[in-house]
């Protein structure tokens, strides 16, 4: 994925010279948007924390929430919450301040969403879910600073292509939240919801991030 959205960057750099800075913000916000939305395992990670926003834990019994303003200020703290954490790892990776291998995050990306998931099937962190997102979302912001850390730029263009592709990851999270939380919200009080989406939808993620991880780490 990473490669993908460089390639978006590099084969538009020269354009982006050209035309000024205006061109360097369009490109990498389009860059920033397009990564998000491709990026399975950040959408990913994102779908195993929003799902349980709809609902409450009493008795270890899992209640919809009666009032849909609770759940939207959750949603809200938890995107808040990645977007926080992500910007600053994002910023010192793409900056050249910290280096981490990109394999290595790769495969603690992957870990990271199946720990959420599990943790949604089989609570092992009385923790609320704004505490995982800015914990891992560290993490999945040297993930989204693999496509920026190689490219050919000045530090005023890095600078401003980070803001852009920073602003275009936001933005691309914010029409996932959209597209997926509605749903959960509409559904909140049914058992196609409960069954289907969290826990099977949390079971499966397990599953599929647990490959990831086996792909990335061997």
């Amino acid at each position: 994925l990473p490669v993908q959205v460089m390639a978006v960057g590099q084969s538009s750099l020269g354009t982006a010279s050209d035309t000024g800075w205006l061109a360097t913000a369009t490109i990498f916000l389009k860059s920033g948007i397009h990564h998000l939305l491709i990026g399975w395992d950040h959408l990913l990670f994102l779908f195993v924390l929003l799902i349980p926003a709809v609902y409450t834990r009493r008795q270890k019994q899992l209640v919809a929430v009666s009032d849909p303003r609770s759940a939207l200020v959750e949603v809200f703290w938890i995107a808040t919450s990645f977007t926080l954490a992500h910007s600053i790892t994002l910023t010192l990776a793409a900056l050249d301040i910290v280096s981490i291998p990109a394999a290595f995050i790769e495969s603690v990306i992957a870990l990271s969403i199946a720990f959420a998931a599990l943790n949604n099937l089989v609570p092992m962190l009385r923790v609320r879910a704004i505490y995982l997102a800015f914990v891992f979302g560290l993490i999945h912001g040297f993930g989204f600073a693999n496509v920026l850390v190689d490219l050919p730029l000045a530090t005023s263009e890095r600078v401003l292509a980070l803001l852009s592709f920073n602003i275009g990851i936001e933005l691309g999270q914010l029409l996932f939240i959209l597209v997926v939380f509605p749903i959960a919200l509409l559904l909140r009080h049914t058992q196609f919801y409960k069954i289907a989406i969290f826990y099977l939808g949390s079971l499966i993620s397990v599953v599929i991030a647990l490959w990831w991880f086996a792909e990335r780490a061997f």
